[in-house]
């Protein structure tokens, strides 16, 4: 009885503490007996991130991946069955779509960001990486398809070459045309050097015409845009 007496004046003396993470006891000196107020899970009220699920990363890209994916489908049926009106459905295709309305090319900017180990986040961003694998394995597999179908700027010269009288043109010899052919490959490998060596993003703008199909790329007005595009009508 006498031991059962000093326990009770001992815990009411001692008090009581449970910790709700380790479910421990321990002991504090001079705490009444309570029972303890459980904490909220978060003490700061922040409210817990929601989990991504792969449903919330497709659906804001849906309707791009089904629009990119259908176009890529036709443009190749149009390759492979060598129909003519299929194919210049596939180009104007190419200038509306990939051109005007995404503003989407393969172009030096992807090599600045390979070279730069800069790429876009593969979930949020499928569309291009859908985009630029078939890019990638349609010309190892079948030469210039994207050259001739998919490319917006590509497609815009070949559709003007079918519509500009003849009279209109002025045709280079055939020796100075293929000799000329070289002189991408040079400015390809300046452009590349000159990256590498000042990391000057925007030197895109002097060797790339995709811009033209943009607003917002080049930073171009309205008028710049009109005169710019005047330009490429009487250089093609």
């Amino acid at each position: 009885a006498v031991l059962f007496f000093l326990g009770i004046v001992l815990a009411c003396a001692v008090g009581v503490e449970r910790h709700p993470t380790s479910r421990q006891l321990s002991l504090r000196i001079g705490t009444p007996v309570a029972l303890a107020q459980q904490p909220a899970d978060d003490p700061w009220g922040f409210e817990e991130e929601k989990e991504e699920t792969w449903q919330d990363v497709l659906r804001p890209q849906a309707l791009d991946l089904v629009l990119t994916t259908a176009f890529l489908v036709f443009a190749m049926v149009s390759f492979f069955r060598k129909s003519v009106p299929l194919k210049y459905i596939a180009l104007a295709a190419s200038v509306v779509y990939m051109g005007f309305f995404k503003s989407n090319l393969i172009s030096i900017v992807n090599i600045f960001g390979v070279m730069d180990w800069n790429l876009p986040i593969v979930k949020h961003n499928l569309v291009f990486y859908v985009f630029a694998i078939f890019t990638v394995a349609s010309t190892i597999l079948w030469g210039r398809l994207y050259c001739g179908r998919i490319c917006a700027y590509g497609a815009f010269t070949q559709l003007m070459d079918a519509s500009l009288p003849k009279k209109l043109r002025v045709e280079p010899p055939a020796w100075l045309e293929q000799r000329a052919a070289w002189i991408k490959y040079g400015l390809l490998g300046a452009v590349v050097l000159y990256y590498l060596v000042t990391h000057n993003l925007m030197v895109y703008r002097f060797v790339e015409p995709f811009w033209m199909f943009t607003r917002t790329s080049s930073g171009s007005g309205t008028a710049q845009t009109i005169l710019l595009w005047s330009m490429l009508g009487l250089l093609l």
